[in-house]
Parts: C-alpha cells; sequence; structure tokens
C-alpha cells in the first residue's frame, strides 16, 4: 500500500516537473514573439536579429549634493533613456526582471558599464562614488528607473550613469525604417 503510494507521489511529481519545463519553454516562445511583434511595430530591421532595445536619449546633467550641511558640490552625470521592446501590458515586476536579466547578461556589455551594488547598510557604492567622485576611470550605472511610453505601449529605463558611453548601431534610433 506504501509502495503505491511513492510511486503516485513520484508520478505526481514527475507530471508537475514535465508541466513546468513546458510552461517555461512557452513562456520563452511568447517572450520572443512579444519582443518580435515590438520590434515590428517600432520598423525596426531586421527584427528577428536585434534585441528591441532602442536608446532614445542621452544627455549631461550636473547633479547637485550637499557635500557639509551648507556646501553643495556639483558633477556631471549622464542620463541614457532606453527603449525596451516589452509590452506595457506585463506588470511591472515581470518588466523588472526581464529588463534585470537583459542588462546583466548583454546591454552592459554592449554599453561599456558596470552596475553598482548595494551594501548592507542599505547605501548603495554610487552614493559613496558620487561623494568622493571615486570612478577608477570606469562607466558605471547609478540608478535605473523605470516607466512607461503609453504612446508606444512599451516598457523604458532611464539610465543614471557617469560617463558618456559609445552607443552601438543595432541600439540606435537610425536603425528604425
Amino acid at each position: 500500500m506504501e509502495q503505491s503510494k511513492e510511486t503516485d507521489i513520484e508520478k505526481e511529481l514527475q507530471q508537475a516537473i514535465r508541466d513546468k519545463e513546458s510552461a517555461e519553454e512557452l513562456n520563452k516562445q511568447l517572450i520572443i514573439i512579444m519582443k518580435n511583434r515590438a520590434n515590428a511595430k517600432r520598423g525596426i530591421q531586421p527584427k528577428k536579429v536585434l534585441s528591441g532595445y532602442i536608446v532614445t536619449k542621452s544627455e549631461q546633467f550636473d547633479y547637485i549634493y550637499h557635500s557639509t550641511k551648507y556646501k553643495r558640490k556639483v558633477i556631471c552625470l549622464w542620463r541614457t533613456t532606453i527603449q525596451t521592446p516589452i509590452d506595457i501590458g506585463i506588470t511591472f515586476i515581470h518588466a523588472k526582471e526581464m529588463i534585470s536579466e537583459f542588462l546583466n547578461d548583454n546591454l552592459c556589455n554592449q554599453l561599456g558599464l558596470n552596475i553598482v551594488s548595494k551594501q548592507a547598510d542599505g547605501i548603495s557604492d554610487s552614493v559613496r562614488m558620487v561623494t568622493k567622485n571615486n570612478w577608477n576611470d570606469k562607466s558605471y550605472i547609478l540608478d535605473i528607473k523605470y516607466r512607461q511610453n503609453t504612446k508606444l505601449r512599451l516598457w523604458e529605463m532611464l539610465l543614471i550613469h557617469n560617463q558618456a558611453i559609445t552607443i552601438p548601431e543595432e541600439m540606435c534610433m537610425s536603425r528604425m525604417v
């Protein structure tokens, strides 16, 4: 009797594993379809080859912070807006997860950026880097913000970084036809 319960449980476990793998594969295919549709909607050619992440703007701005109670300092930072192929119909949590995965795997290498981590005290290294101007001649993402482009119905991310970036041709708006 106990052996039949064990085999039943093992069969259920195996079926659950197959269902999970099937759902993961389906999810991957849906993400590819979503990316291709977003690329087609924006006229990006060739739509199946490119990632669908497009730099729409990169500009320099002055960041003002208080170094002491009465003293302000100004440093020049950069703000870059990147349009993603992710539809705003996807929840923020899932969109952020997908964007973060792509950012870590591909985007940082393409743009020559490094991600700054948070310390145990909750203060990011970027705050320390800004106040000490400790760049070590590298480009760092100091902050990431997300927003919805309701006109195109796509998620965008806003990167704050310390140096100008070289934008690869496949990420330029000129790729759009």
